[in-house]
């Protein structure tokens, strides 16, 4: 797609969108016209007319109170955060006649402004892919991949791959494998929002020819990514500081893993139980994994049980705030606590003196703190019933 092709930002939209984007809060107890004079190529006169809540845009000017006059590129870069406003006004690429007074009310009339977003078509994913191509991806392929894309978008095109080098072109041209696809739906596997594969088994994707081809295929092409209309930003330096932050945070347990937690404080544990397949959820949650029914029932388990997953750990990872590790070897295990059944369990840890002891089947209790705070942690470890 060339630059003329692509849609622009333009002052006129600007204006366009401006009633839709009214902020009813900015805009109460404002009574005034603000005059805009945009100037250079794109530019034109507009006058906003701000009644205590209503606001109405017109062409022209209409007996303002302030009239603000800007060059149209940077009336856009204003409007798009490139451009700080008071930056301008005091540069003189803004300027303002009238009641300056009026102003400061002005910068909370509207939300921002969002460009127009440009449509994908299948033709500019295929007229882009020669600028995408991955040299390692389509380096040792010679073949010609075809494309028969259906639907008011659609079209025919050849890949043609030759040990690293690639052509598009229009049309059918021998291909040896050739893949036909709805237009949206093609539309949809370039942006990630369909998965090929599911595409292909659905049928929404049809191929023949050589199926062996496909395979390196999903190599040939750097990412699509859709014109913006804008010019692309250049991108600052970034400079790196390697610092381990910890910062103190609160998080909301939730009414269901509340009532879990505090049980705990009692040397209880309570698993929930769904009121439609019966089955018991330990750590509790709200909604029946398979029934997505609320599972309401409150039932107390244990505290005794049984092993039922021993994972025995001989290597542990740098904790990623202190950079220390735990020694090894350690276990932490699935408990079957009684009053549970199939896979109903707890996933906690074993006491480390028990781990020569740790097999399925084993008899477990829990070791609680003394002072409990209504955590996981409340119990320190299982131990072994001798």
């Amino acid at each position: 797609m060339d630059n003329k092709d692509k849609p622009l930002v333009t002052v006129a939209d600007i204006f366009g969108t401006m009633e839709s984007r009214v902020n009813p809060e900015g805009v109460q107890g404002v009574t005034a016209n603000y005059g805009y004079i945009i100037t250079g190529e794109g530019g034109g006169e507009w006058t906003v007319s701000v009644n205590n809540g209503d606001v109405e845009v017109k062409n022209g000017i209409h007996k303002p109170q302030v009239t603000t006059t800007c060059a149209a590129e940077d009336w856009i870069a204003i409007t798009l955060g490139k451009l700080d406003g008071m930056s301008a006004f005091t540069s003189g690429k803004l300027k303002v006649e009238g009641d300056l007074g009026l102003l400061g009310k002005a910068a909370k009339f509207f939300h921002k402004y969002t460009p127009p977003v440009p449509e994908v078509t299948v033709a500019d994913i295929f007229g882009t892919m020669e600028s995408r191509v991955n040299p390692d991806g389509v380096k040792g392929i010679t073949a010609n991949y075809g494309y028969v894309i259906t639907g008011d978008g659609g079209g025919e095109w050849t890949v043609c791959v030759a040990d690293g080098t690639v052509k598009v072109k229009e049309g059918l041209h021998d291909p040896k494998v050739t893949t036909t696809c709805q237009d949206e739906d093609w539309i949809a596997i370039t942006l990630g929002k369909l998965d090929g594969m599911t595409a292909f088994s659905s049928g929404k994707l049809k191929v023949d020819g050589d199926l062996g081809l496909l395979g390196p295929a999903t190599k040939f092409f750097k990412k699509y990514v859709p014109a913006s209309g804008m010019e692309e930003e250049v991108g600052e330096e970034l400079i790196v500081l390697k610092q381990i932050l910890s910062l103190p945070q609160k998080f909301s347990t939730g009414k269901v893993m509340g009532k879990f937690l505090n049980a705990l404080k009692d040397k209880k544990i309570l698993a929930n139980k769904c009121p439609k397949c019966g089955r018991l959820q330990l750590p509790p949650r709200e909604v029946c994994a398979i029934c997505v029914v609320r599972a309401d029932q409150w039932v107390e388990v244990g505290p005794e049980g049984s092993i039922a997953t021993p994972d025995i750990a001989y290597y542990a990872s740098p904790d990623p705030l202190t950079g220390e590790s735990r020694e090894t070897p350690y276990c932490s295990a699935h408990f079957l606590l009684d009053g549970c059944k199939d896979h109903e369990t707890l996933w906690h840890e074993l006491k480390d003196e028990d781990l020569p002891k740790a097999k399925k089947g084993v008899r477990v209790r829990p070791v609680w703190n003394e002072e409990r705070i209504g955590a996981i942690t409340d119990i320190k470890y299982f131990e072994v019933i001798d």
